[in-house]
């Protein structure tokens, strides 16, 4: 939920006439005070910038982990039997039952379900287990929630765990709010976040998926691009974290919850103001056109605001970003925009910008795919792979920002120390550069692993299980060291003051 959706609740506050005439002091004159009234707003610091985003991240991926876990727990047979055990045989058959005797057959196991379990409110003593909520007939909004998926699930329907996180914002909380406007709250607007919710798949109108971990939130944002998307800090956590739990399959009804997503983005409405359009991922006012960014010369108007056009979003970017992902520059382009090399000579990832005072940026219509270079001699007559070499560049070193960068018939071993390894076994190698990380105005490449043929990948992964065990034994040695040497000192000191007990009591 972003700041501007926030509900405020209805509060009586007696309004009361304060008596000016109360407040003179007669040491003060109104005609000799100066009051001046600023704005001043209170800048953050980095370092409160950087722990803001740290708790956002910790508090997201926290969620994700305990939902993920707690989802799991719904497909547990214990807890299908009991939930069955309490059912009537009417609610048993719902297979074969069509798109509208199916939204009445969930709306009476709702209400039955109601009538069983008492939904208890939020409150500082811990909550039950599933188990123990269900002996007990009580239960807290996620859990009834969990039960009625535990339900539908054991019935043979597919029913979806849906979780809206909403974790710490890392933007400051504090707005101005409109105080003669007030929304009263219903009891569902009660339940704190995260809030969850069940999804039903009917078999006669097949619209999403069962399994895995997807983000379904443009369903559920009107205004998704204009306010949700602007909540998330770096789309590279979000990514990262659905990866791990993505499908490595797709059915039809995959197919048609991904096209209704994007069908949903492209029919957003146009955002109501200019702060909307402000960062929006498909839209852009043309007075808002960063530096970094360019219309697409074919692109059409989408509308207008306050009578000015709005256009598509493309991002323009520099030789150097582009290969970061895995793009180049075709030959013969001509650059869209230049701009001054002043601030970008401070975070170039290579040393090009550093004697110019301009930088040309490309539009993604100007590159093509990265295509990893070709591991031959210089007289293009011998494979250097045949004779054991690995191509590097001018720097020595590889960029490897992405997988498809890694050369043909080579590998990436990202481990430490592995570097070492292959020395010792004279393997000939290429350090691999992942990224570049920003310190005091200067870039700096970040060395992971090593480039090596694939034929020599077994024998440094042999070598370096070899020299790792024989750390963790050495390590284990020295605290066994350690150990013994401090058990002989205590029972030393034991056998003195039993001595000197003896000797003088």
């Amino acid at each position: 939920m972003s700041s501007d959706e926030e509900v405020w609740d209805e509060i009586n506050v007696e309004d009361k006439i304060i008596n000016t005439d109360t407040l003179k002091d007669t040491n003060l004159h109104p005609e000799t005070v100066n009051v001046e009234i600023t704005n001043e707003t209170k800048r953050i610091s980095p370092q409160q910038r950087l722990m803001r985003r740290i708790v956002h991240r910790v508090h997201f991926m926290c969620l994700f982990v305990h939902y993920k876990k707690f989802n799991m727990q719904l497909n547990s047979s214990l807890h299908k039997s009991h939930l069955l055990s309490i059912l009537p045989e009417s609610f048993l058959n719902v297979k074969h039952l069509e798109p509208k005797e199916m939204a009445v057959y969930l709306k009476l196991l709702s209400r039955y379900l109601h009538s069983v379990f008492k939904i208890e409110s939020l409150d500082d003593e811990e909550p039950l287990g599933l188990l123990e909520a269900f002996q007990q007939r009580k239960v807290y909004e996620d859990q009834f929630v969990a039960f009625f998926v535990i339900i539908m699930r054991s019935l043979g329907l597919k029913c979806r765990f849906v979780v809206s996180f909403n974790p710490v914002s890392y933007k400051s909380t504090s707005h101005i709010t409109n105080p003669k406007k007030r929304i009263k709250l219903d009891e569902t607007s009660l339940m704190e976040y995260p809030l969850i919710w069940a999804e039903v798949l009917n078999e006669f109108d097949k619209r999403w998926i069962h399994g895995a971990v997807k983000d379904i939130t443009v369903r559920y944002c009107a205004y998704y691009g204009a306010r949700t998307v602007k909540l998330r800090t770096e789309e590279r956590l979000w990514d990262y974290m659905l990866s791990l739990n993505k499908k490595f399959y797709v059915k039809p009804e995959d197919k048609l919850e991904n096209e209704e997503f994007l069908e949903r983005q492209r029919n957003e409405t146009l955002p109501t103001t200019k702060t909307g359009f402000k960062n929006h991922p498909l839209y852009v006012l043309e007075s808002q056109i960063r530096q970094n960014q360019a219309i697409y010369p074919k692109t059409p108007v989408f509308g207008l605001f306050n009578g000015e056009s709005v256009y598509s979003r493309s991002n323009l970017k520099s030789k150097e970003a582009w290969l970061k992902e895995a793009r180049v520059v075709r030959d013969g382009e001509i650059a869209i925009k230049t701009v001054k090399a002043r601030t970008l000579k401070k975070k170039a990832a290579s040393e090009e910008l550093a004697d110019n005072d301009t930088c040309p940026l490309y539009g993604i219509w100007q590159t093509g795919p990265y295509v990893p270079p070709k591991v031959v001699d210089v007289n293009h007559v011998y494979f250097l792979v045949a004779q054991g070499k690995v191509p590097r560049n001018e720097f020595g070193n590889l960029y490897v920002f992405r997988p498809e960068m890694v050369p043909d018939d080579c590998c990436h071993i990202p481990y430490k120390g592995i570097d070492k390894i292959a020395k010792k076994l004279d393997i000939d190698y290429v350090d691999a550069v992942v990224r570049f990380e920003f310190n005091r105005g200067r870039s700096f490449p970040v060395l992971e692993g090593i480039i090596v043929l694939e034929k020599h990948r077994d024998i440094l992964f042999e070598a370096y299980e070899q020299v790792e065990n024989h750390k963790v034994q050495s390590h284990f040695e020295e605290i066994q060291g350690k150990v013994i040497n401090r058990w002989s000192r205590l029972i030393k000191k034991l056998i003195i003051r039993d001595r000197v007990n003896k000797l003088y009591a």
